[in-house]
């Protein structure tokens, strides 16, 4: 509801609803990310025209007004075109947290063996058996790495 109301706000809650078009959307989404519209991230850009999407698709089916159906495809299209991420951030940073914690879970199994070996084979030196298991540990976290970055 507050994004609704800063949207009322602006100069685009001024706009007659016959005027709004994919230009005027576009607009307004460029203004919102300049210093003068308070130099929001895309993101936040894009969550602006989510809310407006939603409430302009309600107006013209509940109260008949003259919106072009196909100005808010088409504003987000060309400012994906022009490099504008409009999505949240957050489906990366869950794809890290769980690489973390295989990658976590690969070098804890990897010292467990460590430890194990130690007690067992004395004559061993630590430091350079950790060596050896982090060098594996950290191999086998870059294919985790890798292979998700791919995706």
């Amino acid at each position: 509801m507050q994004t609704l109301l800063a949207i009322k706000n602006s100069y685009l809650g001024e706009v007659v609803d016959s005027d709004i078009s994919q230009k005027v959307l576009e607009d307004y989404a460029l203004w919102r990310m300049s210093p003068a519209g308070g130099g929001i991230k895309p993101q936040t850009a894009g969550n602006d025209l989510a809310h407006l999407g939603s409430a302009l698709s309600l107006a013209r089916a509940a109260w008949e007004y003259e919106i072009n159906p196909q100005a808010m495809p088409d504003a987000r299209l060309v400012l994906k075109r022009l490099s504008y991420n409009m999505k949240s951030g957050s489906g990366i940073a869950g794809q890290r947290l769980k690489n973390s914690t295989r990658c976590l879970s690969i070098f804890s199994r990897c010292l467990h063996g460590v430890l194990q070996s130690f007690t067992c084979r004395r004559s061993w030196r630590l430091p350079s058996f950790l060596r050896a298991v982090w060098t594996r540990s950290l191999a086998s976290c870059g294919r985790i790495w890798m292979s998700t970055a791919r995706r």
